[in-house]
């Protein structure tokens, strides 16, 4: 794997790159971005990219992790990340080269997520790998991509190795994706238009590969009314506090903020091991959470209806303040029919 000095003069390497490859005998850039239309067009033609990332220290239990990130090819955007940092053994079979809803759906699985390290890491990584250099990476040929991969690898890695001052082992691979693929996972939307011809084309019995979208999810402690996970069971519900700001995770949180209602929801199913407890949580008919611990804690419950208990307690300060307005309107008159 090829070293850079810094993330700048990783930004000049992937952008002569680009210009090989763009400037090349066999494919004149206007052919490219033709291309590139033709590609955002039809959804059975690759128009983003999953990066799957993998870091660990040599010395078992510091610090490991790894990311998924999903992007739009034309424009760098990302649509959906997961990213995951603990302090366990290893990455035990998360691998990099593995598919990426596999990857996704391992990842929580290493260890107890970090929310220290994992808010200092995740908020570097548009530094590292910007939108540009995503472009970039994008449109290079395959035999181009091979070349600028191990770039980005060393670039993130160093970066990771800044922040944490810990020398650390990546492993670094990429998936291209189709929109077909992303409407599948819930990622994307279909388009209204579509929608009709899709459910003439698509049998009823035919199985996606990827379930939904699964958000990582952090527990809140109630050491003196929570319940504790050993007595929980499914359809309780817990109080949580979303683990990631970007990918589902963000756009989770920004659609809870604007309706202005809490991160509670129902245990749909506890799985205990020897060492962790995994507890996930019905969020919709398409996305799950997922909280894991190593202990057993108390955690704080709440109502299933928070919404109706605020309905009551307003009818209750109507009444009382209905109640407050009479008393003040006959204190008024008796003391207007004394001072005549």
């Amino acid at each position: 794997m090829s070293s850079i000095s810094s993330p700048n003069a990783n930004k000049t390497d992937l952008s002569q790159i680009e210009t090989e490859a763009l400037s090349s005998p066999v494919e004149s850039p206007a052919s490219a971005v033709e291309e590139q239309k033709a590609t955002s067009v039809d959804d059975s033609l690759p128009s983003y990219l999953a990066l799957k990332y993998t870091f660990f220290t040599p010395k078992r239990g510091d610090l490991c992790g790894g990311f998924c990130l999903i992007f739009e090819g034309e424009t760098g955007e990302a649509l959906f990340q997961t990213f995951w940092v603990s302090r366990s053994d290893s990455l035990a079979s998360l691998k990099a080269n593995l598919d990426w809803r596999t990857f996704n759906k391992l990842i929580p699985h290493i260890g107890p997520y970090d929310r220290v390290w994992g808010e200092k890491l995740s908020s570097l990584f548009s530094e590292l790998f910007p939108a540009t250099d995503r472009v970039a990476f994008f449109q290079a040929k395959t035999c181009d991509r091979a070349q600028i991969l191990p770039r980005v690898a060393e670039t993130i890695r160093k970066g990771y190795e800044r922040a944490t001052h810990y020398f650390l082992e990546v492993s670094c691979e990429y998936e291209l994706l189709t929109r077909k693929e992303l409407v599948e996972a819930s990622i994307l939307e279909e388009a209204a238009s579509e929608e009709a011809s899709s459910a003439d084309e698509v049998p009823l019995e035919e199985e996606t590969s990827f379930a939904g979208i699964l958000v990582q999810c952090l527990p809140l402690i109630d050491p003196v009314r929570g319940k504790a996970v050993s007595e929980l069971l499914p359809g309780d519900f817990l109080e949580v506090q979303i683990a990631s700001g970007t990918g589902a995770g963000g756009l989770l949180q920004q659609f809870l903020k604007a309706t202005k209602q809490p991160s509670i929801f129902p245990v749909e199913s506890i799985e205990k091991h020897e060492d962790k407890i995994y507890i996930y949580l019905t969020i919709n008919e398409e996305m799950r959470g997922l909280l894991t611990l190593n202990k057993d804690l108390r955690l704080r419950t709440k109502s299933p209806l928070p919404e109706k208990q605020n309905k009551s307690s307003g009818r209750e300060n109507l009444i009382f303040f209905t109640f407050l307005g009479f008393a003040l309107l006959g204190f008024f008159l008796a003391v207007q029919y004394l001072y005549r």
